[in-house]
């Protein structure tokens, strides 16, 4: 067989030839087309996102707070003592103190912190600021997460205060709205009556529930 013969036979049984390799991979059209999807997908995906985070803060504001007052009851009955709640302006003040406002004004707001103090064991009195140095400080609060918001009706306005059997030392029922910028549609409220229990009541069960609980 001629060379040029042999030659021919080894290209036909392709020992000698490079195949050009298949390519794989999207097409132009077909990456837009998965652009477009995965667009729609995240359009749809951001408001539920938002809404999952809004949720959890509502419910971790109304747990802390929860956990706050059934924190500031059961040191009462343990040391015997009146332990009260107030509301301040800077919990990492030195020494912290309550915020103070004329008693002619509502204002209600507990979102930027508070403080649990003891006062002087076989003392049985209310409403009574923080004193450093005589009063025992518990705990202090950082307040909530930006954009939630902790409004008290006037009972719960500046203090709240718990007897040594870890009844309320108040003249009514303390309530607190835990809400955001949906204000009603998905707040929360914590009621205090004067048995010193909190309830925790929603949209769905409060039926005179206000964002600004101011009676």
């Amino acid at each position: 067989m001629s060379l040029f013969n042999k030659l021919k036979v080894i290209q036909r049984n392709g020992s000698s030839v490079r195949r050009r390799p298949k390519q794989s991979g999207l097409t132009i059209i077909e990456l837009m087309i998965t652009l477009v999807v995965a667009a729609v997908l995240i359009s749809l995906a951001v408001p539920n996102f938002r809404l999952l985070i809004q949720n959890n803060r509502i419910t971790g504001a109304t747990n802390d707070f929860l956990a706050v007052l059934n924190l500031a009851r059961a040191e009462a009955v343990k040391r015997g003592a009146t332990v009260l709640i107030c509301r301040t302006d800077d919990p990492q003040a030195a020494p912290p103190d309550c915020q103070r406002a004329d008693s002619s004004v509502y204002d209600g707001n507990w979102s930027t912190g508070w403080l649990i103090y003891a006062l002087p064991t076989n003392t049985i009195a209310a409403e009574a600021d923080y004193v450093d140095g005589t009063d025992v400080l518990v705990r202090l609060g950082e307040g909530v997460a930006d954009g939630v918001r902790i409004t008290s009706n006037t009972t719960g306005n500046q203090w709240l205060a718990y007897r040594p059997d870890g009844l309320l030392f108040e003249g009514g029922e303390a309530r607190y709205a835990v809400c955001d910028d949906r204000n009603e549609a998905a707040g929360r409220l914590i009621r205090v009556p004067l048995t010193g229990r909190p309830i925790v009541e929603d949209t769905t069960t409060a039926a005179t529930f206000d964002c600004s609980p101011d009676t």
